[in-house]
């Protein structure tokens, strides 16, 4: 059986696309799809609002501007259709938070905003399997979570944050650092993203079991 679509959605304010913003995003549109074989698709969160978050799986990108900046109902729905989604889901920096926050956690401004490429201690989790129990990881927020929900899992800190958690009873993960933003001296952000591709886009287990 063929398995679905992914999609990635853009959590960026409508007002601060540039082209940097769009080109890193169609970076991570192409390498998700080289990583999946999936056909691969991009929808703004607003659009999301919509229609829904379609597809087997959805990637939530990060995003530039300040929660504040958004129109406060629109986030308030974007998390309702996070909470209806059914499909497996990674959220990278803006996206776990909005992961959490939809889950019942709290989202704030940074005591320690970190930026550039900054060491992460990390848990046993399949979501880091090849790593160390430290890797360096490219930063770029000034808001963190500062509540983790009861069903969330914390699977990676640092001093300043959390870094990544885990969902399991929904088949999410989240990143605040950025796994698609490594470079030839910090590859474990690659890893991460190939592991996150295969844990978020794969079969059923109720296909695995009939053979398919």
């Amino acid at each position: 059986m063929a398995l679905g679509p992914l999609v990635v959605v853009d959590t960026e304010h409508a007002d601060a696309r540039d082209s940097v913003t769009v080109n890193r995003l169609e970076s991570l549109r192409a390498r998700l799809g080289e990583l999946t074989g999936a056909p691969v698709s991009v929808k703004h969160y607003l659009e999301a609002n919509r229609a829904g978050i379609e597809g087997q799986a959805a990637v939530l990108s990060g995003s530039h501007s300040a929660w504040a900046a958004h129109d406060q109902s629109e986030l308030a729905a974007f998390r309702q259709r996070i909470l209806e989604f059914d499909g497996r889901l990674l959220g990278i920096c803006a996206g776990m938070q909005l992961i959490a926050a939809a889950l019942g956690g709290s989202v704030g401004h940074a005591a320690s905003p970190e930026h550039g490429f900054v060491e992460v201690e990390l848990q046993s989790n399949d979501l880091f399997k090849g790593l160390s129990q430290a890797a360096g990881f490219y930063q770029n927020h000034g808001d963190e979570v500062t509540k983790v929900p009861e069903s969330v899992e914390v699977i990676a800190r640092n001093a300043a944050c959390v870094q990544a958690i885990h969902v399991p009873a929904r088949g999410w993960w989240g990143t605040q650092f950025h796994p698609e933003l490594g470079d030839k001296s910090h590859p474990a952000g690659e890893r991460v993203l190939a592991n996150a591709a295969r844990l978020i886009y794969r079969r059923t287990d109720s296909l695995m079991r009939q053979g398919r």
